[in-house]
C-alpha cells in the first residue's frame, strides 16, 4: 500500500463500515490496508452537510471511501472540493459508485446526482468482499437492471417527446443483464463488477450532450 499512500500523504478515511477493533471485520482489514489515515464516519449525503463535511476535510491529500457507495460518494465529494486523491476501496459491490464521476444527494425526499470526479483508483479485494451477506453483493445486480428498465423509458420518451435514442446504446444496456450469475463466488464478483464498470462506460459512450439520457439509464432513482 506504500504506493499508493505514503507517511508524507495527509490521508482521510471516509467509511461506513461497523466499527470493530476485530482484526478479522471489515473496518479491521481497511485500517490494516491504510494505516496512516484519520477517519470519519458520514451522517449522509444531504448538500448542506456534505458541504460542511468538504470544508472541515480540506487538508487532506489523499481520501479514501471504504465500504458501500455512500462512503465512496462522499469520498469523492470530499475530494473533488479539494482536489484531492480519491481512492475507491468497496467492500461490497452493490453500486457503480466506484467507477461514476457524480455524488448522489438526498434533499427533500429525493435523490439527484450532482457532478464531483470518479476515484482516481479503485482497490477490489473480491477475498474481502465475499465475505459480506450474500444479499448485498446480490444488490448490485439490481443496479444492472435499473438499466434495464431505464431503457423502456428512454424509448417511450423518444416516442412522445422526440428524444434522442441510440438503438446501439440501449441494446448494449440490454444485454448487460443476460450475463447475470451468482455472487457467492469470486468469478461471479467479477461478471458483475466487470458489468458494472460496462454500463458507467454506456454513460459516457453517449457523451456530454445525451447527459441526461446517460443518467437515466445508468443511475437508479
Amino acid at each position: 500500500m506504500t504506493n499508493t499512500i505514503e507517511k508524507r500523504n495527509k490521508c482521510l478515511l471516509v467509511t461506513n463500515l461497523a466499527n470493530s477493533d476485530a482484526a478479522e471485520s471489515p473496518l479491521g482489514d481497511v485500517r490494516r490496508r491504510f494505516p496512516f489515515c484519520e477517519e470519519t464516519r458520514p451522517e449522509g449525503t444531504r448538500l448542506e452537510y456534505l458541504k460542511n463535511l468538504a470544508k472541515e476535510c480540506a487538508n487532506y491529500d489523499v481520501v479514501v471511501g471504504a465500504g458501500g457507495g455512500l462512503a465512496i460518494d462522499v469520498a469523492k465529494y470530499i475530494g473533488a472540493s479539494n482536489d484531492a486523491k480519491v481512492i475507491g476501496f468497496p467492500t461490497i459491490i452493490s453500486t457503480d459508485a466506484m467507477y461514476t464521476s457524480s455524488t448522489a444527494v438526498r434533499e427533500h425526499g429525493m435523490v439527484r446526482y450532482i457532478p464531483t470526479k470518479k476515484p482516481d483508483e479503485v482497490i477490489l479485494d473480491f477475498d474481502l468482499i465475499i465475505r459480506a451477506p450474500y444479499r448485498l453483493n446480490a444488490a448490485g445486480w439490481g443496479d444492472v437492471l435499473s438499466i434495464h428498465t431505464a431503457v423502456w423509458d428512454w424509448q417511450l420518451a423518444a416516442k412522445r417527446i422526440g428524444e434522442s435514442y441510440s438503438p446501439e446504446v440501449a441494446e448494449k444496456a440490454l444485454r448487460l443483464l443476460d450475463k447475470a450469475v451468482r455472487v457467492d463466488v469470486k468469478e461471479g464478483l467479477a461478471r458483475l463488477n466487470e458489468c458494472l464498470q460496462a454500463e458507467v462506460a454506456l454513460c459516457e459512450e453517449l457523451g456530454s450532450e445525451d447527459l441526461r439520457k446517460a443518467v437515466s439509464i445508468c443511475l437508479p432513482t
